[in-house]
């Protein structure tokens, strides 16, 4: 049975994701923002998006590796980015598990992730992605995401639940 056509819910997100550079308008905390992720594309037709960043000498190990929590927070961060054209206004995609297999390791260059939508309800998601390094495959992720719609009051002092 196959998911595609995924019916665009949000196509604003599309706009306001594609081209975004985290570390950018005001968003300049968090993961994404420490290692310059960019989302490049989010196709609808075929509920893939495409982000990188490049490698820079605060992302290395030591032994001049990318640090694999790098990986882990470039997928934690550009997996849900994928799902939210598909979920109502106002929803939010967070990460419940997330799995990663290292197959090689990055010295430099750009990451690439693209990941793709395997399972879209309405309470829940399933992602997969395969990073890539200069052409190289050097990672595959898996994550399953809860979806959950936003509650403007919480931002009152109100506990989120």
């Amino acid at each position: 049975m196959s998911l595609l056509p995924l019916e665009v819910l949000n196509a604003g997100m599309i706009d306001n994701i594609v081209g975004f550079k985290f570390g950018t308008r005001g968003h300049n905390e968090g993961a994404g923002s420490f290692l310059g992720m960019v989302c490049a594309e989010i196709t609808p037709e075929t509920g893939v998006s495409h982000c990188y960043f490049d490698v820079e000498d605060k992302h290395l190990l030591f032994t001049n590796q990318l640090h694999g929590g790098c990986t882990a927070a470039f997928l934690d961060t550009a997996m849900p980015l994928v799902v939210y054209p598909f979920v109502p206004t106002g929803s939010w995609v967070a990460t419940m598990n997330l799995n990663i297999n290292y197959l090689k390791s990055v010295e430099g260059g750009r990451v690439d992730a693209y990941s793709t939508i395997h399972s879209l309800g309405k309470t829940s998601s399933f992602v997969t992605a395969r990073v890539e390094n200069e052409g190289r495959v050097v990672a595959l992720g898996s994550s399953s995401m809860m979806i959950k719609r936003f509650d403007p009051k919480n931002l009152k002092g109100e506990t989120w639940r």
